[in-house]
């Protein structure tokens, strides 16, 4: 039997096929559209109190409805980022494993899935709804997603940035660290190398990532190094990849001498001395050296303490 069954009783009318994420997020939004953001009591009625929103999303179970879902989980998406309070009190309940269950339930529909998405970014930004999501079996729930939904920008856009940020949990980049999420983002960077969003991203998640050694490896194994800087030069001029790139190599090369020869064979000090001329005198660019020179510096600290061995 369901360990989430309730006495709840399931809606027997007909609901309307909804087809598209847009349509959703219109009957959701509209609905609330009047109530201002600076106050959160005018939202929190009876009508859609967290005790109302968490019976939606446990009929949404119950039911594994497609529409009763779409609609259950966009009205919780337009809540909590009108009411943070609110937030806080449905991670303390159920709301995490509830939607868990819901994205393993409709993971064939992009639209739910993108909703769900939304919703979890959201959530994520809250340190104990970390632990939460883990334990709900989101990290693999959310690996299988992106490995469904490799070819869709838009959802792999979202699931980079909630990889890099339930990746901040310990135990949770542990789980990772158990799937082929290194496979995944090898491929994302191969083929929306021209998507300069979703590069960000992927460096972020390597650089959140790599805190696992044996994910640091498989990075280097499967060709990320070179990758990493074949995108770094691609994209020098962009103050943002300029910025997180040396770290994402810096963090790839932390006490592996494998990975730094092959960034160094593949010219990365070049490159690095390369950001750290281009951005000279741009002030926007002061991160973007800093981060050049540390990495030349190691670069330099690394290869005197390998002479000093040899001797």
């Amino acid at each position: 039997m369901n360990e989430f069954a309730t006495t709840i009783p399931i809606p027997t009318f007909r609901l309307k096929k909804i087809e598209t994420y847009a349509e959703a997020r219109f009957l959701t939004e509209s609905s609330y559209q009047n109530a201002p953001i600076d106050q959160p009591d005018s939202i929190t009625s009876s009508e859609n109190s967290s005790q109302t929103v968490m019976k939606d999303l446990e009929n949404a179970v119950e039911s594994q409805n497609e529409s009763l879902a779409f609609l259950s989980i966009n009205k919780f998406s337009v809540l909590i980022k009108k009411n943070h309070q609110m937030l806080q009190e449905l991670i303390n309940q159920s709301t995490c494993a509830f939607l868990s269950i819901l994205f393993s339930y409709h993971m064939t529909s992009p639209s739910i899935v993108n909703s769900i998405l939304d919703s979890v970014i959201h959530i994520a930004d809250f340190k104990h709804a970390l632990d939460k999501l883990g334990k709900a079996c989101f990290c693999e729930n959310i690996i299988v997603c992106y490995t469904q939904y490799l070819n869709n920008p838009s959802i792999v856009l979202n699931i980079l940035k909630i990889i890099s940020k339930l990746g901040l949990h310990l135990p949770n980049l542990k789980r990772f660290a158990e799937t082929n999420v290194c496979e995944l983002i090898q491929q994302t960077l191969l083929k929306r190398k021209l998507m300069k969003d979703i590069v960000i991203e992927s460096f972020h998640c390597i650089i959140v990532l790599t805190n696992v050694k044996s994910v640091q490896i498989k990075f280097g194994n499967i060709g990320i190094c070179e990758q990493v800087i074949e995108l770094i030069d691609m994209y020098i001029k962009n103050v943002v990849i300029a910025e997180c790139g040396p770290i994402t190599l810096r963090c790839l090369i932390y006490r592996n001498s494998l990975n730094r020869k092959r960034v160094l064979v593949a010219k990365g000090e070049e490159l690095m001395e390369k950001i750290n001329k281009l951005w000279t005198t741009d002030k926007d660019g002061v991160k973007a050296r800093y981060e050049a020179r540390d990495l030349i510096n190691q670069f330099h600290a690394y290869m005197i303490e390998e002479y000093c061995n040899i001797l």
